[in-house]
């Protein structure tokens, strides 16, 4: 819907430019142009912040479970090393 409205107003400033008054029409073509520009530049700079964010979130929860998986082999290990359990058949 966001590109329709843009393209729309960029067909109206258009329409007003080939009617007369192409100063002013032109300026208002280009003011819109430039506000378009700006609006998908920003929701670019959204959705990298957005995936990065993801992506540290995922990273995270890796690393903290690589971190639950030592600690707990590491109490297994100790339980066998200790007799409280019987080693794993190979």
């Amino acid at each position: 819907m966001k590109k329709f409205l843009a393209f729309a107003a960029v067909a109206g400033m258009a329409a007003l430019v080939s009617c007369g008054g192409a100063a002013e029409a032109a300026k208002k073509l280009q003011d819109s142009i430039n506000a378009a520009d700006s609006v998908a530049r920003i929701q670019h700079t959204a959705d990298s912040t957005r995936m990065a964010d993801s992506i540290k979130t995922a990273t995270d929860a890796a690393a903290a479970k690589a971190t639950a998986d030592a600690a707990a082999a590491a109490a297994h290990q100790d339980s066998v090393d200790k007799k409280l359990i019987k080693a794993p058949k190979k």
